[in-house]
Parts: C-alpha cells; sequence; structure tokens
C-alpha cells in the first residue's frame, strides 16, 4: 500500500513541477532543486526500485530531468 500511496504522491509532485514551468518558473525549481540536493544529505539519484518502494518524491535528477524536458518541449 506504501508503494502505491508514494507513486501517487511522486505523479502529484511531477504535476505540480509541470505547472511551475507552465508559468515560467522551470529555470528557478532546477536552480532551487540543485540547491536543495547540495544542502542536504540526499541521494540526488536512488536506484530506481529503492525510489519506487520508499520516495514519496521523486529524486532530484529525476525531476530536474523532467522539468528540463517539459521546458524544451514548450
Amino acid at each position: 500500500f506504501e508503494a502505491y500511496m508514494n507513486t501517487i504522491t511522486r505523479i502529484q509532485e511531477y504535476e505540480a513541477d509541470e505547472h511551475s514551468v507552465k508559468m515560467g518558473y522551470g529555470k528557478e525549481l532546477i536552480q532551487t532543486f540543485k540547491q536543495l540536493s547540495n544542502d542536504e544529505l540526499v541521494d540526488v539519484n536512488p536506484h530506481p526500485f529503492v525510489e519506487f518502494m520508499t520516495y514519496n518524491h521523486p529524486g532530484m535528477y529525476n525531476r530536474i530531468k523532467h522539468i528540463q524536458e517539459k521546458m524544451e518541449s514548450n
């Protein structure tokens, strides 16, 4: 059940990121995520299975990649 809820939450985070890109804040969001990943001891690119099972937010690498893809398609 937890893995399912984590998946739903990750989907919602990606949707929120897409909204930020549509509002014109994609570059700022990427900068914020890079700063957070530098300031905190987080695994920015966890193994996909670990992310699927335990993370309720997308890994920073995946999130930044997703934002960049959305910015390029706009």
